[in-house]
């Protein structure tokens, strides 16, 4: 009698869920959006390799530095070839650096806290 062994290989995604901003200008994660809709990141062999790149992930961080907000580089420039008061661009840089930014890196880092590593053969996913 012969047997034949099926193997089903399931691979893993890493999803973060899908987000947006309020008219408040406040970042939020659409928790209740079906899996579908998730942003798959990356695909991985074993659940394993997912959750530890996601928790290397959130143990790295976010960037060091902010990028500059649009049109800060060229304003700058402009700025120190006119002579300007290079302090107060300095304050402008603190406030973004303090406001938006921090409130980017939040919903960044929540946004890793709440992804999920799902088998690529989930219903849900369909």
């Amino acid at each position: 009698m012969r047997h034949s062994i099926v193997m089903l290989l399931t691979g893993w995604y890493l999803l973060l869920p899908p987000s947006g901003m309020r008219n408040g200008g406040e970042w939020f994660h659409k928790m209740t959006a079906p899996l579908s809709q998730w942003f798959n990141i990356a695909s991985f062999d074993t659940a394993r390799e997912c959750e530890d790149i996601k928790a290397a992930t959130m143990a790295r961080g976010p960037d060091p530095e902010p990028p500059f907000p649009p049109g800060f580089v060229e304003d700058w420039g402009k700025a120190v070839r006119s002579g300007s008061d290079m302090n107060e661009w300095r304050t402008q840089w603190e406030a973004h650096k303090h406001a938006e930014w921090l409130a980017h890196v939040e919903h960044e880092q929540l946004g890793w806290a709440l992804a999920r590593c799902v088998p690529s053969d989930d219903p849900r996913l369909k």
